[in-house]
């Protein structure tokens, strides 16, 4: 809950590799392509279901509400 407050923009792993996440490789230029396909996929995903993520004041108000719970 503590990365939802300032989570990066993006992240990319390779799971069969790095399956714990360690290595980020969202800024690698050799995935380029891979990372600019899977945005457009994530952003028409968001569209599709209406994720209530992507958008940056539902996820202020749950990390406030986490806060609150967490004291």
């Amino acid at each position: 809950m503590e990365r939802l407050e300032n989570p990066p923009e993006w992240e990319l792993y390779d799971l069969g590799d790095d399956p714990v996440e360690f290595v980020d490789l969202s800024d690698d230029p050799a995935l380029a392509d891979v990372a600019r396909q899977l945005k457009q996929a994530l952003s028409a995903w968001q569209k599709r279901t209406q994720d209530p993520f992507a958008d940056a004041e539902f996820r202020k108000n749950v990390a406030r509400k986490y806060r609150e719970l967490s004291r």
